[in-house]
Protein backbone atom coordinates (compact mmCIF):
# COMPACT_ATOMS: atom_id res chain seq x y z
CA UNK A 1 0.00 0.00 0.00
CA UNK A 2 2.70 2.32 0.83
CA UNK A 3 3.69 2.27 -3.16
CA UNK A 4 0.60 2.86 -4.53
CA UNK A 5 0.60 6.12 -2.14
CA UNK A 6 3.80 7.41 -3.23
CA UNK A 7 3.06 6.62 -6.74
CA UNK A 8 0.31 8.07 -6.88
CA UNK A 9 1.50 11.38 -4.58
CA UNK A 10 4.11 11.90 -7.02
CA UNK A 11 1.72 11.45 -9.51
CA UNK A 12 -0.50 13.89 -8.54
CA UNK A 13 2.09 16.64 -7.47
CA UNK A 14 3.73 16.41 -11.07
CA UNK A 15 -0.08 16.59 -12.56
CA UNK A 16 -0.88 19.45 -10.31
CA UNK A 17 2.65 21.55 -11.38
CA UNK A 18 1.44 21.23 -14.93
CA UNK A 19 -1.49 22.37 -14.37
CA UNK A 20 -0.16 25.36 -12.30
CA UNK A 21 2.20 26.19 -15.03
CA UNK A 22 -0.50 26.02 -18.09
CA UNK A 23 -3.21 28.39 -16.08
CA UNK A 24 -0.26 30.36 -15.30
CA UNK A 25 0.91 30.38 -19.32
CA UNK A 26 -2.89 30.93 -19.86
CA UNK A 27 -2.81 34.31 -17.47
CA UNK A 28 0.16 35.70 -18.46
CA UNK A 29 0.43 35.27 -22.34
CA UNK A 30 -1.18 38.37 -24.52
CA UNK A 31 -4.11 37.39 -27.16
CA UNK A 32 -3.50 37.35 -30.64
CA UNK A 33 -5.56 40.87 -30.37
CA UNK A 34 -3.13 42.52 -27.83
CA UNK A 35 -0.14 41.18 -30.10
CA UNK A 36 -1.85 43.17 -33.07
CA UNK A 37 -2.08 46.08 -31.25
CA UNK A 38 1.85 46.55 -31.16
CA UNK A 39 2.68 45.77 -34.41
CA UNK A 40 4.82 48.59 -36.31
CA UNK A 41 2.26 49.05 -38.81
CA UNK A 42 -0.15 50.65 -36.75
CA UNK A 43 1.90 53.72 -36.10
CA UNK A 44 2.61 55.52 -38.99
CA UNK A 45 5.48 57.56 -37.78
CA UNK A 46 7.74 54.22 -36.59
CA UNK A 47 6.76 52.97 -40.37
CA UNK A 48 8.18 55.78 -42.06
CA UNK A 49 11.30 55.65 -39.73
CA UNK A 50 11.52 52.19 -40.79
CA UNK A 51 11.05 52.68 -44.73
CA UNK A 52 13.63 55.48 -44.28
CA UNK A 53 16.18 53.46 -42.30
CA UNK A 54 15.69 50.34 -45.21
CA UNK A 55 16.14 52.95 -48.16
CA UNK A 56 19.47 54.73 -46.31
CA UNK A 57 20.46 51.00 -45.90
CA UNK A 58 20.20 50.03 -49.64
CA UNK A 59 21.51 53.14 -51.09
CA UNK A 60 24.90 52.10 -48.90
CA UNK A 61 24.73 48.75 -50.34
CA UNK A 62 24.08 50.43 -54.12
CA UNK A 63 27.15 52.34 -53.30
CA UNK A 64 29.25 49.96 -52.42
CA UNK A 65 28.26 47.95 -55.06
CA UNK A 66 29.00 50.84 -57.42
CA UNK A 67 32.89 51.56 -55.89
CA UNK A 68 36.43 49.30 -56.69
CA UNK A 69 37.11 50.21 -53.26
CA UNK A 70 35.86 47.61 -50.35
CA UNK A 71 33.85 49.27 -47.71
CA UNK A 72 36.00 48.36 -45.12
CA UNK A 73 39.00 50.18 -46.58
CA UNK A 74 36.45 53.59 -46.87
CA UNK A 75 34.63 52.72 -44.23
CA UNK A 76 31.10 53.40 -43.45
CA UNK A 77 31.23 57.12 -42.77
CA UNK A 78 32.73 58.17 -46.11
CA UNK A 79 30.28 56.17 -47.60
CA UNK A 80 27.32 57.64 -45.87
CA UNK A 81 28.76 61.06 -46.45
CA UNK A 82 28.01 60.41 -49.94
CA UNK A 83 24.41 59.47 -49.69
CA UNK A 84 22.40 62.48 -50.07
CA UNK A 85 20.25 63.57 -46.73
CA UNK A 86 16.57 64.58 -46.68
Amino acid sequence: MSKLYKVLTVGVTIGGSGFLAWGLMQAITPTREQMLEVLPEKNPQYMAASRKRSQEFLDVIKLAAETDQPVYREGIGVISSHIKKD
